[in-house]
């Protein structure tokens, strides 16, 4: 407490022991301003604005007042007034609030999980950057997303992915340079400032660097992970002067270097808007498609080795565009997977293909595909609700698993096979050997198919290891109660070296190329289960290498990789 003319009158002991004040500065009569030197010489410091003294007579009762210790302990002081002049002071240590304010802003700018910007500071930094751009430094802007991690999220589940963004974060900062910014905006999606970007090349080389060091693999949890990264790159002032603009010239980018491979980057160009315009377009055809019901199926022949007839057929959705032709296949399930429509495309075709199939005169099998997200999403609801709605019976369907789905022995996952299983449901392994086989799958799942990849197929054909391999599979299947399935893209005789000399021999059949929608309520004459189809076309169905058809060019995709059991090149 002081008095009128600013003079100590008393104070207690916590007070003498919160600054460490030697004995004379405790007595009455001591003036305040030797209280405040006394924290000065040793480290206070006041985070008062404009503040004329910590605890002076001339100060308001209002006046916010702060004192920061050089022990890092923050001291919140606050008056009242006395009648006659003279005040009351109170000393708080308000370390741990201070503490948990501090982390509230922290939080409020920042990912929880990476610790990187967050969206709002990333702004915030982006307007900084344009100011300073007024002044003549000029900037570039990347943003980037991780190519293959969802498939890590749904086949091993988000802590596995969250491991992994964290990792792909601390990498990311060993690139850049003190005073970028690396933020990350919402899933798999970061954005970098690259500051005093001075020229293209400069920003290319950070571009290369972030490429090849997200690229190298993880090891999280016993997983070894394998990612890239493509990037979309914009410069200021060059490419625009408003954050929005920059943004979204970097997005567009973004697009174009994910349609020319991923795994990349590419520098924003003023033609890319019109190409963006016309997927968006796609995007919104394809909605209006699937409520319209205006998808279509085709069915490719699966045909048994040793006999020559068609044992069942799989349900291929198409898109049959009024303007643009067809899109079908791989090209089709990409699109719908990057516009959040993949289940919906994949619950569709397995309507419809069942009540198509249960109206064919022949009981051959329906093979019908399943993507990942549906295994979360009440899979065995939707089978049982198709089933009844069509009345096939259980024992004709075949739903096809690809092999990264099944990546971890998932418990939930198994189980829910094994109840598939029980409702007579046979259960598919797709493209095994596409790099994360693992011959355990085959003992822990309970498959009653593999399907071997084409790629691995076509190079037994070339190849005496890979042909020696593909055998060792298909008889290992046989013995596990297994049947073989191998992917045809050209006549039937590309196949018949799946099948071992060694006796018994194991069931073996292989896929051609899809035929047209079944669109009648009995099986076309190509399509009987009693004879191998008339005629298969001599050109494989989708091959690598061909030149990217008007879709891809109009909607930004790339063409895959590995093609899409029956797709055909679109003619336009």
């Amino acid at each position: 407490m002081f008095d009128a003319q600013d003079r100590l009158l008393v104070c207690n002991a916590r007070y003498a022991e919160m600054y460490r004040l030697p004995g004379e500065l405790t007595l009455p009569g001591t003036v305040d301003c030797a209280h405040r030197d006394h924290w000065s010489k040793h480290g206070a410091r006041g985070q008062v604005s404009e503040a004329p003294a910590l605890g002076g007579s001339e100060a308001t009762a209002a006046t916010p007042m702060m004192i920061e210790l050089a022990d890092a302990r923050v001291i919140a002081v606050s008056r009242q007034p006395l009648k006659g002049g003279g005040w009351v002071a109170l000393h708080e240590d308000v370390i741990e609030r201070h503490r948990q304010e501090q982390e509230i802003i922290h939080l409020a700018r920042h990912d929880p999980l990476t610790q990187l910007a967050n969206r709002a500071l990333f702004k915030e930094q982006l307007q900084q950057a344009l100011q300073r751009m007024a002044r003549g430094q000029g900037f570039a802007v990347l943003c980037l997303d991780l190519d293959r991690f969802k498939a890590v999220n749904d086949n091993l589940g988000h802590p596995i992915g969250d491991a992994l963004l964290k990792q792909v974060s601390e990498r990311l900062l060993s690139c850049v340079r003190r005073g970028d910014l690396v933020a990350r905006l919402g899933g798999d999606e970061f954005a970098i400032i690259q500051a005093s970007a001075r020229d293209p090349n400069q920003t290319e080389s950070l571009a290369r660097r972030i490429v090849e060091t997200v690229s190298n693999p993880y090891c999280i949890e016993g997983h070894r992970l394998e990612i890239s990264t493509s990037i979309g790159i914009t410069l200021a002032p060059r490419d625009g002067a408003q954050a929005d603009q920059l943004m979204k010239n970097a997005d567009l980018a973004l697009y174009r270097g994910k349609a020319s491979g991923r795994d990349g980057f590419a520098f924003y160009q003023p033609e890319m808007n019109a190409a963006v315009e016309g997927r968006r377009t796609l995007e919104g055809d394809l909605r209006r498609a699937l409520d319209n019901d205006a998808l279509e199926i085709g069915y490719q022949p699966i045909v048994a080795l040793e006999s020559g007839r068609i044992a069942g057929f799989e349900a291929l959705p198409r898109w049959i565009h009024p303007s643009r032709g067809t899109l079908a296949g791989e090209d089709l399930m990409l699109l719908a997977e990057e516009i959040g429509l993949a289940v919906e495309v994949a619950e569709w075709t397995l309507r419809r293909s069942l009540a198509q199939a249960a109206q064919w005169s022949a009981p051959v099998k329906l093979a019908v595909n399943i993507v990942s997200l549906q295994l979360r999403r009440n899979l065995l609801d939707l089978v049982l609700q198709a089933l009844a709605a069509s009345r096939l019976p259980s024992d004709r369907l075949e739903l096809e698993i690809g092999e990264t789905v099944v990546m971890q022995d998932n418990q939930n996952t198994l189980a829910l096979l094994h109840q598939l299983r029980q409702l007579g449901v046979r259960i598919v392994l797709d493209d095994f050997g596409t790099g994360y086989g693992s011959l355990n799958y085959l003992r822990s799942f309970p498959f009653d198919k593999v399907k071997l990849d084409r790629g691995l197929t076509a190079e037994a054909a070339r190849a005496a290891d890979a042909g020696a391999l593909v055998e060792a599979i298909v008889g290992l299947a046989g013995k596990l109660g297994m049947t073989a399935l191998a992917k045809a893209s050209r006549a039937r005789t590309s196949s018949t070296g799946c099948a071992p000399t060694a006796a018994p021999k194991p069931k073996a059949t292989f896929s051609a190329p899809a035929s047209p929608p079944v669109k009648s309520s009995r099986c076309s004459r190509s399509a009987r289960p009693d004879r191998p189809p008339e005629r298969m076309p001599s050109r494989g169905c989708g091959e690598t290498g061909a030149p990217p058809t008007s879709w891809q060019r109009a909607s930004g995709l790339r063409a895959p990789t590995l093609p899409f059991a029956g797709h055909r090149p679109s003619r336009f």
